[in-house]
């Protein structure tokens, strides 16, 4: 039955950019179609972009009365579409009959073939009654080297193409062609000039390879294909090696006829003399001996050609050298896709690592943990681990480490150093004195010898581990203070929202665990930030709770002093005065210090914590905060339309920016600010999140919106994993990483899996949870569980 033309159409489905949702006519007068010119002059249907406020109907009559078409009946509209990833690209073509002229040109659709198309869909487009929509995905397109879909398979794993990257680099070649289906060769150059900076070489012979014999138009996938052999990182040996050669034959085959022959050998032969040759200039006398040599290598008289079996079988054993050097890009086209691809309008303020690629994150499937000494002594899967937390009363202590004496010696982070003792890292030295010059430096040499016991000796009094003695406490505060005051101008001079490159660690609350800070420290950072390859991300939550919340402050701070661009401190829920007062960050600082003392200190810290980040974006995939993503009408949304339900649950993470540097009072300060410190997400087991006295029917009724009062906190909001999406979605982000919730093996992954809840301090409260950190690095999160046994 043909779909009339109504004001709804057939429903809009929503795109990320326009240009992906296409109105066109199919418009037939006595056996002739009309085309118009693109750009570059070849010929396709009238089109133009579907715009999110009009109908499909609205742009089909705008291109009706553009090139004056007047329809015979009611039209037909068909819909088809192509899937890549979660992103679609869609085409309405409204067939229709008509007696009009109109501002078109008129081609016999028998003699199609014989005109400069820009797409050779034309060809094929079918548009048959009671078909009215087709869906494909990549992998339905059209291609004539699907064939060799086994082998392609290899070279996309050689090139790196993960899913993520598959399908950023095809929604490029779409984004290119379409409405189209197919490369014309006009835009293939167009193209490889944005991807390579004009630096391709031969590109009419690559272009040929895109394209299936006799054809002159080139499919995406096909292209695909072809840019996943050009890459550099793409393997020369087995299967992928023999696709590579298949190609490199045909680039040379110019005249297709499946052979080469003495000319075209010469010019592959002289190809790969020249790129073995630095300039790449190669003097005659060289090109013949090599012309020659190949020749007797390959047994080949005089004008005989070379068929492929043979070409293959010649570079396959060995005997012809230098194919890897040939069909190579001179850069990774995710060069360009990185810096250059960015959606206009989308983070527009963002900056961007010209050197880092920008696809989602996926997680690791283990989660590895490591003994004190940073030996590893359990690998588990992730859902394991959790499955083993549910089920076990006792946590994950005491279980699935039957094999500690292999895994200590087959598997080892940093080997056991038996003679700690003999090493002068100088953790028994008196701090009497504090050198002013590096206030930093000498706030880690008193907290060394604050973590180590000591011996009575006519040096040395006897001390216990993890305690001051007899250390002066007036000049351990006045360097504390000092190291305050250094900190704070580092934290005011960072933005609200953090941009982080991998490879991070990622922490989540310490509450006063200075024993697993310690723990932590020797496992990933024990020579230093300084020295060490990763960046390092605390999500908040310092103090409060344990008993050596000074001595954590101390140390972050200390290392943040001495490393300001690979330690990065984000604010909790904690720290803040008002909580603080309630718990024991405040009482501690007085019982170290003394009365006036202990509250000069708890305010340096404060001023320090009043200006730290809120929130901080690794790799422009992963937003890590200490609470969760606050409410979307806290967030600013450039030029939203307010007709847009969308933008009830999603908003610009930019607008943390514009949160005050110097917070005091972030409750009344700024919303936003405390939301970010203190939202939740929703879960399954709501009768957890609310309070007794909650009905069942209160609690459904809460669950069920996307932003609800946060019950449990009684403050602030908890979010729905709709709700997360959609935050992710606008932002183009893969993952939330936050805190703020204590979890038995020390991380928890929630909401289908794109969100990770991390805590860093083992045996909170009197407990047996496990302390764990996130490692993001090389687009993966691995979990990584501390063994404070």
């Amino acid at each position: 039955m043909p779909v009339p033309m109504s004001s709804t159409g057939l429903g809009r489905i929503s795109t990320k950019m326009d240009s992906r949702n296409v109105v066109c006519i199919w418009a037939t007068r006595c056996g002739e179609l009309a085309l118009v010119p693109s750009e570059n002059q070849l010929l396709w249907l009238p089109h133009t972009p579907s715009a999110p406020t009009k109908s499909y109907k609205d742009a089909c009559q705008h291109l009706l009365v553009k090139y004056e078409i007047r329809p015979v009946g009611t039209p037909e509209m068909f819909l088809q579409r192509i899937r890549v990833g979660g992103e679609w690209w869609q085409r309405v073509i409204f067939k229709m009959e008509t007696f009009s002229k109109g501002k078109v040109q008129w081609v016999r659709q028998s003699r199609l073939s014989e005109n400069p198309l820009q797409s050779d869909d034309l060809l094929t487009i079918e548009l048959n009654a009671g078909c009215q929509l087709r869906e494909q995905s990549l992998d339905e397109t059209r291609s004539h080297l699907r064939q060799f879909k086994s082998s392609m398979d290899k070279i996309f794993a050689s090139a790196q193409f993960d899913a993520d990257r598959l399908h950023a680099v095809a929604s490029t070649l779409f984004d290119a062609v379409w409405p189209c289906e197919s490369f014309h060769w006009s835009v293939f150059i167009e193209l490889t000039e944005r991807l390579y900076g004009g630096n391709l070489k031969a590109v009419t012979d690559i272009y040929r390879l895109c394209c299936s014999r006799g054809s002159t138009y080139a499919c995406v996938y096909d292209v695909l294909c072809v840019l996943a052999c050009l890459e550099l990182a793409t393997d020369h040996g087995d299967v992928s090696g023999e696709m590579r050669c298949r190609l490199i034959f045909r680039m040379f085959d110019r005249d297709e006829d499946g052979m080469l022959d003495p000319g075209e050998l010469a010019s592959l032969v002289h190809e790969v003399e020249a790129a073995r040759t630095i300039g790449g200039s190669v003097d005659t006398t060289r090109r013949d001996l090599a012309v020659a040599e190949a020749r007797k290598v390959f047994d080949l008289k005089e004008k005989e050609k070379l068929p492929l079996v043979n070409f293959l079988t010649g570079v396959g054993n060995l005997r012809f050298r230098g194919t890897s050097l040939l069909l190579r890009a001179p850069h990774s086209v995710f060069e360009y896709l990185d810096t250059a691809l960015a959606e206009p309008g989308r983070r527009s303020k963002r900056r961007r690592s010209p050197s880092k690629t920008s696809i989602d994150y996926t997680l690791a499937e283990h989660s590895v943990r490591v003994r004190r000494s940073g030996a590893v002594c359990d690998v588990l899967s992730w859902w394991n681990v959790q499955e083993r937390e549910e089920t076990s009363g006792d946590g994950l202590r005491g279980g699935g480490i039957s094999n500690n004496k292999t895994m200590d010696s087959e598997i080892s982070v940093e080997g056991e150093n038996h003679n700690r003792r003999d090493l002068r890292l100088g953790r028994t030295i008196s701090i009497n004195a504090f050198n002013e010059r590096n206030h930093s430096n000498e706030l880690l040499v008193a907290l060394r010898y604050f973590e180590q016991s000591v011996n009575a000796s006519e040096k040395h009094k006897p001390k216990e581990a993890f305690s001051w003695a007899d250390v002066d406490r007036n000049a351990l505060a006045a360097c504390i203070i000092k190291v305050c005051t250094d900190v704070k101008g580092v934290l005011l001079k960072e933005d609200r929202l953090l941009q982080l490159q991998s490879p991070v660690y990622i922490l989540g609350d310490i509450h006063g665990n200075y024993k697993d800070l310690v723990c932590f420290e020797k496992a990933l950072w024990r020579m230093g930030p300084v020295v060490t390859p990763c960046t390092f991300l605390f999500l908040g939550d310092f103090v409060d709770r344990g008993p050596n919340s000074i001595e954590v402050v101390a140390h972050l701070f200390a290392n943040k002093q001495l490393a300001p661009e690979k330690f990065f401190l984000l604010r909790g829920n904690h720290e803040v005065r008002s909580v603080q007062r309630m718990f024991s960050f405040y009482t501690e600082c007085k019982t170290k210090f003394g009365s006036d003392m202990g509250h000069r200190v708890w305010e340096a810290i404060n001023s320090c914590f009043d200006s730290m980040p809120l929130a901080a974006v690794i790799d422009d995939k992963l937003f890590c905060v200490h609470g969760g993503i606050p409410p979307a009408w806290l967030l600013q949304r450039p030029n939203a339309d307010e007709a847009d339900s969308s933008q009830k649950l999603a908003g610009s993470m930019e607008a943390i920016n514009s949160i005050p540097k110097h917070l005091p009072d972030p409750e009344v300060q700024s919303p936003l600010a405390w939301e970010l410190m203190w939202s939740d997400p929703m879960c399954s087991k709501t009768s957890e999140l609310f309070p007794a006295d909650t009905s069942i029917e209160d609690q459904d009724v809460l669950y069920t919106e996307d932003f609800q009062a946060n019950p449990k906190r009684r403050t602030a909001h908890m979010f729905s994993e709709k709700a997360l999406n959609e935050f992710l979605h606008f932002n183009g982000l893969s993952h939330v990483i936050r805190a703020h919730e204590v979890q038995q093996a020390g991380f928890q992954v929630q909401q289908n899996g794109r969100l990770l809840t991390v805590f860093s301090s083992s045996r909170y409260c009197g407990g047996s949870n496990e302390a764990a950190c996130v490692l993001a690095d090389r687009q993966k999160l691995r979990m990584i569980r501390l063994d404070t046994s």
